[in-house]
């Protein structure tokens, strides 16, 4: 059994914390997102569990009571990152209709989910820790959002929606946009989740269309798409 499941067996019996740094989070919970900030701040290599236990305000070792260490941490973070955004990817490629509606549909989900991130997601960009074979599965599943992108992409080019262009050059200006998201909106709790997501959707589906001037009606068909709830 892993730290990860003994924690949760064993809610409220844990190891005690030293100070209540937030009295509402589960001590869980707390790690995962004070070493979020650290990762980010100092990278995964330069952030020990030591420091991510004092942010925590937990003594060192009581850290493995929750998790088996860092690379345990990661994984819960690529959890929150990438297993929600890989399955509504493969929903919306399975769907029929119209390829700008589904791409900004797309966007529009996964920028969301990075705002309303409890998390600081930044330290995800350019890391080369992501790269290494323990994140395989995790690796993949950010390629299976990228390759739905890039295939919404050629179909609304082929169905004239979207203006002839590279798919693959799109497809990194696309990731480039999620990148800046995820350096610059944590921690803004002013900022609505879906009016950064309607913005920054927006703004990709605009450079992407053929016509510029039915963006309006593309938003308002993908609203009209989208699953109730």
């Amino acid at each position: 059994m892993g730290a990860q499941e003994r924690a949760r067996e064993n809610r409220g019996i844990g190891r005690p914390r030293v100070s209540a740094r937030e009295a509402e989070l589960s001590p869980e919970e707390d790690i995962l997102r004070v070493a979020a900030d650290l990762f980010a701040t100092y990278g995964f290599e330069g952030t020990s569990v030591r420091e991510i236990a004092r942010r925590a305000g937990l003594r060192g070792p009581s850290l493995y009571y929750y998790f088996d260490g860092k690379e345990e941490i990661l994984e819960r973070i690529l959890d929150y990152t990438l297993n929600v955004s890989s399955v509504y990817a493969v929903g919306i490629i399975a769907e029929e209709g119209s390829p700008a509606s589904r791409l900004y549909r797309l966007l529009h989900q996964q920028i969301r989910r990075i705002v309303d991130s409890p998390y600081d997601l930044s330290c995800l960009v350019n890391s080369r820790e992501v790269r290494k074979p323990r994140y395989l599965a995790w690796w993949r599943k950010m390629q299976q959002w990228n390759a739905a992108v890039e295939k919404l992409i050629r179909e609304g080019i082929e169905a004239g929606e979207l203006a002839p262009t590279d798919p693959s050059l799109a497809l990194a200006s696309i990731i480039g946009l999620v990148h800046s998201v995820l350096t610059r909106v944590h921690g803004q709790r002013d900022l609505a989740a879906r009016d950064v997501a309607h913005y920054v959707a927006r703004f990709a589906m605009r450079a992407l269309l053929a016509d510029p001037d039915c963006l309006d009606e593309v938003c308002r068909d993908a609203v009209e798409a989208a699953p109730s709830g």
